[in-house]
């Protein structure tokens, strides 16, 4: 229940910082990030990074500015190839606006799968995957950098302890709270906090005008 109500307010504060700001749909990109979770439960498994405990992944699909659009959940030896596709579809609930998808999506190497860029472009995107064996960018790189975006948007997000390692043996529990810290990120916070914006007073709020 409580993560359905965090769910409408991350809609509509998306909604409502898509009007006053504009979300940056033509880039968006789309990465993961596993935690620890030492009492196990739905969508854990063993983490192949630390010695096969048990731990979970976030998936997450921020806009250019790093604002989250979407947020999915599974065990930590799930491959990230598995859950693009959901990622993007999760992303389409939550926007209320005009536009429901990206225009470009930015992919590491983790997802150079030919059923995940087709899945991609079948959702009209257009996917840009790192190849496997494509040698690193080193030096001056011509463009825009976007595919550390959901990287500091995942590290924010584990500045909070009660996401760094999970507890909560149930999906929906752990849930509520990235649920409810997606539409707080510091893009949406700074908006809010500009001068000019002011918050509805009860009287405001309550007349019929």
């Amino acid at each position: 229940m409580w993560r359905g109500v965090f769910a409408k307010l991350w809609e509509t504060l998306l909604l409502y910082y898509d009007l006053k700001k504009g979300i940056d749909w033509q880039w968006a990109s789309l990465d993961s990030v596993i935690v620890k979770a030492p009492k196990g439960g739905a969508d854990t498994g063993p983490n192949p990074t630390d010695r096969a405990k048990s731990g979970t992944k976030r998936h997450v699909l921020t806009d250019a500015k790093g604002i989250p659009l979407g947020l999915v959940l599974s065990g930590a030896n799930v491959h990230d190839k598995w859950m693009a596709l959901p990622t993007l579809d999760d992303a389409k609930r939550h926007a209320l606006g005009a536009q429901k998808r990206p225009t470009h999506c930015c992919l590491d190497k983790g997802y150079d799968h030919a059923d995940v860029e087709a899945g991609i472009r079948w959702r009209g995107i257009v996917p840009h995957i790192r190849r496997r064996g494509e040698p690193p960018l080193v030096g001056c790189v011509r463009g825009k950098r976007r595919r550390w975006v959901p990287e500091r948007t995942n590290s924010w997000h584990n500045h909070f302890r009660a996401l760094l390692i999970r507890w909560e043996r149930k999906t929906s529990h752990y849930l509520v709270l990235p649920t409810w810290l997606c539409p707080h990120h510091p893009g949406a916070v700074a908006l809010m906090t500009t001068p000019g914006f002011e918050t509805p007073s009860k009287e405001r709020a309550s007349s019929p005008g």
